[in-house]
Parts: structure tokens; sequence; C-alpha cells
């Protein structure tokens, strides 16, 4: 899927979403404090999608893409954890029968671990 076959499904979806493109990169700004920004870039076969500080790579580009989408759903929601004031883990979660559950994790290799 090219970046404007996303962009159109995307706004055909979600209307009123924030974005801007490049060649290679489609990024969605968060739009409200509690959201986070949602990232795909695809280049050479490779793809990459980021939802704040969590990402995940791709070979497939509509496994990429479904994976974007997803992150704009309501169905997606990313839990983040700090030490002071430092983001070092994001959980990607998804809703089961109305309970969020994890889906997916990446961190930091180095933690703060002397911050409360």
């Amino acid at each position: 899927m090219t970046i404007s076959q996303l962009v159109e499904k995307m706004s055909s979806k979600y209307p009123s979403l924030r974005y801007s493109v490049t060649d290679h990169d489609l990024a969605v700004t968060a739009q409200t404090p509690t959201s986070f920004d949602v990232t795909f870039h695809g280049d050479s076969g490779a793809y990459s999608v980021s939802f704040g500080g969590w990402h995940e790579d791709f070979q497939d580009d509509d496994e990429a893409a479904r994976c974007f989408l997803f992150g704009l759903s309501r169905d997606c929601r990313l839990r983040v954890l700090r030490r002071g004031r430092m983001d070092y883990k994001w959980v990607v979660q998804h809703q089961v029968d109305g309970r969020w559950c994890d889906e997916s994790t990446c961190g930091l290799l180095f933690i703060p671990f002397w911050l409360p």
C-alpha cells in the first residue's frame, strides 16, 4: 500500500485528523493530551509503524498499514511507564470483551532505576 493509498483510507475513516506527509512518511499528530502520535514509514520494502515511543518493523506493507490504522482506532491505547520525568516503556493494548489486554511492549535498554 502506498502512502497516498494509506492517506485516502485514513481520511475516509478519520476525516478530522491532522497529519503530515512526505515521500516515505505519514505522521498523525496526537489529537488530545492523552493520545499519542502515530507514524508510518515505508521505503524499499521495509516498513515501520510507531505509536509514541513504541515501534515495530514490518516486511509486508498491508500488515504495516493495518497496524497503523489500528493505532488510530478506539480499540488501541498506549500505556506509558516512566521513571521521574522519563518515559522508559510503552505497551500497546487492545480491547477484548471490554477489557484492555497487552499486545506488544517496547522499552529502553537502560532504565533510570534510581528515579521514583
